[in-house]
């Protein structure tokens, strides 16, 4: 994708891939300064842990300690984080782009929950609610995020969902190789006027978008997110 967008703005740049273990960070990190790159993205399971290697970290970077896109700057290494954009441009595509008043309930507690809700900050939603696999499980964001409530999936089970109207999957359950499996959500989560986005792409279609469709629902899934956090970067 990158390759090609280069390709069609004319830049003399090439984008590769580097599997970087854990324990050579600092040195990968070090390698952008030495070799000149004019910088670098960032995946799981790296993306918190690259931040104290770097010079700067802004914007939304700033906020959640999470970085998705290194840029180098004469050797000044700053961190940012495209996703929670990527994010709300692939609703605005999809032709949501009114979240006033919207509770939006996000699965997973990662990074890239993080970096939505961090976005979520600057659109004028109603509610924001957190909802983890187990209550043990700590919901360990900074506090300039804030979340109105943090639920486990047994918690909602006991709770209509009638409150939703934006629900994100951020978690790899339905995600290849194991499609058969989806986040256990209430069916009362699901009906018509609700937006399902699932940040899974692969495969495009997964059981929880197909859940949410039969109860008249609308589902997208993240591949217009992925798209547009790699333009940001």
């Amino acid at each position: 994708m990158q390759n090609a967008a280069f390709d069609a703005c004319g830049l003399d740049a090439v984008y590769l891939a580097f599997d970087v273990d854990g324990s050579d960070l600092g040195t990968a990190v070090a390698a952008i300064r030495a070799l000149g790159f004019g910088g670098a993205n960032v995946t799981i399971p790296h993306k918190r842990s690259v931040a104290p290697y770097l010079d700067e970290l802004v914007g939304e970077a700033a906020v959640t300690g999470s970085v998705n896109t290194i840029l180098n700057r004469n050797g000044r290494l700053v961190g940012h984080s495209t996703d929670g954009e990527g994010f709300v441009r692939s609703l605005r595509e999809a032709g949501f782009s009114d979240l006033a008043g919207m509770e939006v309930w996000l699965l997973g507690t990662g990074g890239s929950a993080l970096a939505i809700a961090a976005r979520l900050r600057e659109e004028p939603i109603g509610r924001l609610v957190v909802v983890t696999r187990e209550k043990r499980v700590r919901l360990d964001w900074p506090t300039e995020v804030p979340v109105a409530e943090v639920l486990t999936y047994e918690e909602l089970a006991d709770r209509p969902g009638a409150g939703c109207n934006l629900l994100v999957n951020t978690t790899p359950l339905g995600m290849f190789p194991r499609p058969e499996a989806m986040p256990p959500l209430p069916d009362s989560v699901f009906r018509p006027g609700v937006l399902v986005c699932d940040l899974i792409y692969n495969p495009p279609r997964t059981r929880l978008m197909e859940a949410a469709e039969r109860a008249g629902a609308t589902a997208i899934n993240g591949l217009g997110m992925l798209v547009h956090q790699g333009a940001v970067a």
